[in-house]
């Protein structure tokens, strides 16, 4: 017997494997019906039940393997869909922030070391997920402070990410850049409380067109995961540090 392709619901459930049980058994019986529906067709007998399922594994080889097979497909698609749905949640989930969201979170006056260095709110850029997390900064107008020359950005995230190797846990930091070469900008982070330096990360030159911003923040893009925190033409990419077991 050909079995012809069928295009079945797969329920997308979340939870234990017994918990996805019933989803498993529901998607089999749906199997079943279709193979049930196609018997009748084909070969004009009588729906059969589970009851005739040892004749009709005599009659059709191969008709137990290919339920056993699909079962399993569906046991495995029912496991693995929610943990894939899982790591994309996050990615999913972000959005850029509107200026009030950012005037409220970004200080008229942000610590570093040992000085409180003004920030330009007109300059702030970030992504928030919409329940309370941000990922912003903002230009410091350093002139006639210590940290001039030093420092550029104030940032402040509230999710672990990271830049390549570098991983920043949730808090407050400022960065400056250097210029490499031509064609890549290396930002380079510190703690803002201490001013003690935690690592760099290359900012390559942008080849995308459109407005020059001194600060641009953009949400991890949903399948490739990476999100970008761009100075001018430079952008560093960024992305979700794994979370801690």
């Amino acid at each position: 017997m050909r079995v012809r392709s069928l295009t079945l619901p797969v329920p997308h459930r979340r939870g234990t494997p017994a918990q996805c049980r019933p989803a498993c058994d529901l998607v089999f019986k749906e199997v079943w019906v279709k193979v049930s529906e196609s018997l009748v067709k084909s070969r004009k007998v009588a729906p059969p039940t589970f009851q005739d399922f040892p004749r009709l594994t005599r009659t059709f080889p191969g008709l137990f393997e290919t339920l056993t097979i699909m079962k399993l497909l569906t046991t495995f698609l029912l496991l693995l869909l929610p943990s894939l749905a899982f790591a994309q949640d996050d990615v999913a989930l972000w959005r850029p922030a509107t200026e009030k969201e950012l005037a409220a979170l970004i200080p008229p006056r942000a610590t570093v070391e040992k000085e409180r260095i003004e920030t330009e709110l007109r300059t702030a850029s970030g992504v928030t997920d919409g329940k309370g997390h941000f990922i912003a900064g903002v230009l410091l107008i350093t002139a006639g402070y210590s940290a001039h020359g030093k420092y550029t950005h104030f940032f402040i995230t509230q999710a672990a990410i990271k830049f390549g190797d570098m991983t920043l846990k949730p808090g407050e930091y400022v960065y400056g850049y250097r210029r490499i070469d031509e064609d890549t900008l290396e930002f380079i982070f510190y703690e803002a409380a201490t001013g003690k330096q935690l690592g760099t990360a290359k900012a390559p030159r942008e080849s995308r067109t459109g407005p020059i911003r001194s600060l641009l923040i953009t949400p991890p893009v949903k399948g490739k995961g990476t999100g970008l925190i761009q100075i001018g033409r430079f952008a560093a990419e960024y992305q979700f540090a794994e979370k801690e077991k």
